[in-house]
């Protein structure tokens, strides 16, 4: 499997993009997600790595800016699928048009709903994080899972945040709050979720991670 071409160190991801690798490209927003969305590739589809190509547009607003010059992209001819993931964060709506608008500007396929794949050459889907038109993010779909797994730190988690809130200091983006919190009690205390995704710990049994799955096989 293709992975990172873009990095957090290095603005913009689209100086690092050398062209389509694999018949299947999925543009995503950060290292996080090429790092889960990696795993879960491999535990659903065999010899995904042969097919899947991941890219890390560097944040949600590089990913028009990469959607416009990737039909100039070495390979593209050979691509059959692309998929972009992104966050719905606040505004799922907001989020799911964004993506929309700027494919239909590179005069790529877009689909009329998030989860849907638009015929076309390549065929194109949207996948809006967690899905089902919710607000949110990747961290939160983790934290779900663990929560749903009966992880034992997460009580933990939410009694310091709610100690905070009680001393008077505001909680910013209160998702990156829990997830950074939570991964505190990891072993060696990771910095993301996708340094950890490959572990047995890692509850990709979990119902959260469905609609997800469903929108991969469909690539």
């Amino acid at each position: 499997m293709s992975f990172v071409t873009g990095r957090y160190d290095q603005p913009p991801a689209t100086a690092l993009w050398d062209g389509c690798k694999c018949p299947k490209l999925i543009v995503v927003e950060g290292m996080d997600e090429v790092s889960v969305l990696g795993v879960l590739l491999k535990r659903l589809i065999p010899h995904a790595e042969e097919m899947f190509q991941l890219y890390s547009a560097d944040g949600k607003r590089r990913i028009a800016p990469f959607l416009d010059v990737l039909p100039q992209s070495p390979g593209f001819e050979a691509l059959r699928c692309l998929a972009v993931v992104r966050d719905a964060d606040d505004e799922p709506d907001g989020a799911f048009t964004s993506v929309r608008d700027a494919l239909g500007r590179a005069s790529l396929s877009a689909p009329e709903v998030p989860g849907q794949i638009a015929e076309g050459d390549p065929a194109v889907g949207v996948f809006i994080a967690p899905g089902a038109g919710q607000p949110g993010a990747l961290e939160d779909m983790c934290l779900q899972a663990f929560a749903q797994a009966a992880d034992p730190a997460l009580p933990c988690v939410g009694a310091y945040l709610a100690c905070i809130s009680a001393a008077g200091i505001a909680i910013d983006r209160r998702s990156k709050a829990l997830a950074m919190t939570f991964l505190a009690s990891r072993p060696k205390q990771p910095a993301r979720f996708g340094h950890i995704a490959d572990r047995d710990d890692w509850p990709w049994d979990s119902p959260v991670w469905e609609p997800l799955k469903e929108f991969l096989l469909k690539l």
